[in-house]
């Protein structure tokens, strides 16, 4: 095994570094969520930056990216003959077709799963199926397969479930097994579990920032690494080439309208990517010889994919295409600056308002009792301290408290302990890890902004706003299927 990670400063591969700095002053100016980035070219990370409380070697939830991670392992059973990609999904699964499935169910081939042209346009599971796999089969379809592009999860859940059938191992240890080890690949990286069991790799790889860029480049490089052929060359690049049309808008932008391959999204300057909700992500440009990871959360941003425009503007845009060996001469002074934005790299928040507001005062520790409504809060009231606040509810599943920081982030322990763990469905037993951060955004009205960071990413954003004897909440929140007891608004009075 050998680490494919090299190093080298920006002006080594072409890139100024005066180039990334403006880069991240963009993204914190836009105050996108950014965990961390890792910029690569000529096959060298030159730069990499992690905002806390996230770490270097955390393990990171990727999103819609892991479904590039189960691309390549079926793609290894293709290159062993074990899969035709013109097999149906039927023919992998008898034990969930009966009479009554759909003839254009069972026409659905493995081919079509990977360029996400099934039979449905609707999603195909949801998350309160106790199978995600045989849900498939129960469907009935909206139109032919094979025509059309429509976003499916569970059409990678289901190529998920070949590989695992026919290997006998989970998805990722298989792939770790033929192809990540030797590149590096963390050793003790993980998958979340469909409710079934079987992994989750529509959703649920968990592994480094530093990983996603290992198997960045291993696909970019055509499965090639360390003198091995690890991954099948002709797969993987049918796999990165458009095999289907996925503009069904009319509209492009950077990330969408360009085509679709095998899990892989065409993008952009004749790049392709893998796309994980939230900001997960990696985009290689083949003409600039680069390379850019990601992982944060913007879910709920006005921008999907919000951190690819800024790095366009700053980073690409200063660097020679086709040029695939230029260097520029070394530059001590903007590589200083840019080792201090990346020291300094911290979580923005997004949203504008005061640290302090005289009315704090007035409503400190005073309840305010409301009506029924959808978040099941009896009452709720604010307190503060030298630290931040505390919001504190009193709900029907018992006193939920929220601590968050004044202008800056809390770490803490989130106030509920039945969200899933690594199975779906099964809870986890104790409360996310989560960050608070509060803001006065006017004399009576404060914002709190709650991120969940453990091993699902979803964020929440509070307001309070106080009117004579009244206070009226609101909370929005942006996780797929939990948080779901902090969304609505209700209006309380004072006790």
């Amino acid at each position: 095994m050998k680490d494919i990670l090299e190093f080298a400063t920006p002006e080594e591969v072409g890139i100024p570094s005066s180039a990334i700095s403006d880069f991240i002053d963009d993204i914190q100016g836009r105050a996108l969520m950014t965990h961390s980035f890792i910029i690569m070219r000529h096959g060298k990370v030159c730069a990499e930056a992690y905002c806390p409380p996230f770490k270097q070697d955390e393990f990171h939830r990727m999103y819609s990216t892991s479904k590039t991670f189960a691309s390549m392992a079926l793609g290894i059973l293709v290159g062993e003959g074990r899969v035709k990609l013109d097999d149906t999904l039927a023919y992998h699964f008898p034990e969930y077709c009966s009479d009554k499935t759909h003839e254009w169910i069972k026409n659905i081939t493995v081919r079509e799963a990977l360029m996400m042209s099934t039979a449905n346009a609707a999603r195909h599971y949801n998350m309160r199926s106790p199978n995600f796999v045989s849900h498939m089969f129960d469907l009935e379809p909206e139109k032919l397969s094979g025509v059309m592009f429509d976003y499916s999860t569970n059409a990678t859940n289901i190529i998920t479930a070949i590989v695992e059938k026919l290997t006998g191992m989970p998805l990722l240890e298989f792939l770790k097994e033929k192809a990540l080890l030797e590149i590096g690949f963390s050793p003790d990286s993980k998958v979340v579990e469909m409710p079934q069991g079987g992994s989750w790799c529509g959703s649920g790889v968990l592994c480094s920032t530093r990983d996603l860029a290992r198997f960045a480049m291993l696909v970019y490089n055509d499965g090639f690494a360390n003198g091995k052929q690890l991954l099948p060359r002709d797969y993987v690049i049918e796999a990165k080439s458009k095999q289907i049309d996925n503009n069904n808008s009319g509209n492009l932008d950077l990330a969408h309208g360009w085509g679709y391959g095998y899990q892989i999204w065409r993008i952009f300057e004749n790049g392709y990517a893998f796309l994980g909700m939230g900001g997960q992500y990696a985009i290689c440009f083949p003409d600039y010889d680069l390379i850019a990871c990601f992982t944060g959360d913007i879910q709920g941003s006005f921008t999907a994919y919000a951190q690819i425009e800024p790095f366009w503007y700053n980073v690409m845009k200063r660097i020679k295409k086709f040029d695939k060996t230029d260097s520029l001469p070394a530059n001590p002074e903007a590589k200083a600056v840019l080792d201090e934005k990346i020291k300094n790299f911290k979580a923005p928040l997004p949203f504008f308002g005061e640290k302090t507001s005289a009315f704090a005062k007035e409503i400190d520790g005073v309840v305010y009792n409301t009506p029924e409504n959808p978040m099941g809060i009896k009452s709720f009231k604010l307190t503060f301290d030298n630290d931040g606040g505390v919001l504190h509810l009193d709900t029907d599943r018992g006193l939920k408290c929220i601590k968050f920081g004044m202008n800056e982030y809390i770490i803490s322990e989130w106030p509920e302990k039945h969200y899933s763990g690594m199975r779906i469905g099964v809870p986890m037993g104790r409360g996310y890890r989560s960050m608070s951060a509060g803001a006065w955004t006017m004399e009576k009205k404060i914002g709190i902004r709650s991120y969940l960071i453990d091993d699902y990413f979803g964020n929440l954003y509070t307001t309070i706003a106080f009117k004579e004897d009244k206070a009226t909440i609101r909370m929005v929140k942006v996780a797929e299927d939990f948080l779901n007891e902090y969304e609505g608004m209700t209006t309380g009075t004072r006790e």
